[in-house]
């Protein structure tokens, strides 16, 4: 009995030794999970929160950031809602100023912190626009919102986990954080500029539907 469980605890040891230096020498590429088309549709729909929705654009999936198909959807007064996940592989890289470069159609142009600090705001074209990422919260039903690493990544840094999830990161069966959030861009019509209290009162009324878990 002693030697089958020294064999054992051996064993995990090398998998594990093996599985570090697969993730120093050959690190896994980012995934970001498909968004549920189809269930998102028909829940904005079902409770009058968008006019009707607007299709998809292709996601990016490079060495640092990979990002879902992006949903766009108009809302009232001919604006845009358009909603993709994303997942970045550095820690440090979790911010919405860097996610969206690497996003093509939602890169803000001339970006900056707006009057509320969870958004950013900026053009897209000749449009007005505003942006922020959505995070579960663990131990809370209400997402947490912001653009920054600190606002973003800390809480998901910080959060406690059981022993067999230590170990599966520990032997590289699983990343040891998943940096993933919902990239949310309201863009607003032509002739109007995006407001953060109107972005922040769409958030919370879509957000129960949005499936960010």
């Amino acid at each position: 009995m002693m030697n089958s469980h020294k064999l054992l605890y051996s064993t995990l040891a090398f998998l594990a030794t093996g599985a570090s230096l697969q993730a120093i020498m050959l690190p896994r590429w980012p995934v970001a999970a498909a968004l549920p088309q189809k269930q998102i549709e028909t829940d904005l729909e079902r409770y009058g929160l968008i006019q009707k929705p607007l299709g998809t654009f292709a996601g990016q999936r490079n060495y640092d950031v990979a990002s879902s198909d992006a949903l766009r959807f108009s809302i009232r007064n001919k604006e845009e809602l358009v909603i993709r996940r994303s997942t970045v592989r550095e820690y440090l890289n979790f911010r919405a100023d860097y996610i969206n470069k690497q996003g093509k159609g939602l890169e803000l142009v001339n970006s900056k912190q707006s009057s509320d600090p969870r958004f950013i705001e900026g053009r897209i074209g000749d449009r007005t626009a505003l942006q922020t990422c959505m995070v579960e919260s663990r131990g809370s039903n209400r997402p947490i919102l912001g653009v920054t690493f600190k606002q973003l990544g800390e809480p998901i840094a910080n959060q406690k986990v059981d022993s067999l999830t230590t170990f599966k990161r520990f032997a590289g069966i699983e990343p040891s954080r998943n940096y993933s959030c919902l990239l949310i861009t309201l863009i607003s019509a032509h002739d109007r500029r995006a407001s953060p209290s109107q972005f922040s009162q769409l958030i919370s009324k879509v957000s129960p539907y949005l499936h960010y878990r």
